[in-house]
């Protein structure tokens, strides 16, 4: 599947999604009267975020989820690379009046970032197919459990959406051709600085 790029038209399929495309819009209407940029990250892993640390966890306990039994493919950004995308973004006069996914140029599965998280862990792990009916049981029941609790929970039906889709995977050409900006830091490189925070932090 080819990655999208700014010219596709977005269909956001959570309420997360449907909000920052919301957001988007509002922005969007002053931009005549405003210089605005706008950056649409891919999914952002690194030192400190939460979602994928749960991924990380699984593996070190020897799991690799497969959701529906399918690997998924995904368009992945290091904070480091994506916070270096929006200062140059927001730096440069090309950018006035566009948007841009700010993403590493390669996409990657979860499987292989599974490969890499028990390469630099040192650990073997199983594949465990895991049966989208009873993820979604699962997930609903974990929000029942959340507004009791009044906490948020990682793992919500809205969160099952985004994770059954089989590909979520873009492209950056537009943000190195107006601005020069691409991601330096690879795959391998990325996990390992951050397997060792979370280590270092007691978080993994």
């Amino acid at each position: 599947m080819e990655p999208i790029d700014e010219n596709q038209f977005p269909n956001p399929l959570t309420f997360y999604g449907k909000s920052k495309l919301k957001a988007q819009q509002y922005v969007e209407k002053f931009k005549d009267k405003i210089p605005t940029t706008i950056v649409l990250p891919s999914a952002v892993y690194g030192p400190r975020d939460k979602d994928v640390l749960e991924f990380f966890k699984t593996v070190k306990l020897g799991i690799i989820p497969q959701l529906g039994g399918r690997d998924k493919y995904a368009s992945m950004v290091h904070v480091a690379d994506l916070a270096d995308g929006i200062i140059a973004a927001a730096q440069n006069k090309n950018t006035i009046g566009q948007k841009y996914f700010l993403t590493n140029p390669s996409p990657c599965s979860w499987g292989e970032i599974a490969r890499i998280t028990l390469n630099h862990l040192g650990k073997s792990a199983i594949h465990v197919n895991l049966p989208l009916t009873l993820i979604n049981t699962i997930a609903g029941v974990t929000e029942v459990i959340a507004r009791i609790r009044k906490k948020p929970n990682i793992l919500s039906r809205q969160k099952v959406i985004e994770m059954k889709q089989d590909f979520w995977i873009c492209s950056p050409k537009k943000a190195k051709q107006d601005f020069g900006w691409q991601a330096q830091i690879d795959l391998d490189t990325g996990i390992k600085e951050t397997l060792g925070w979370y280590v270092s932090e007691g978080w993994l």
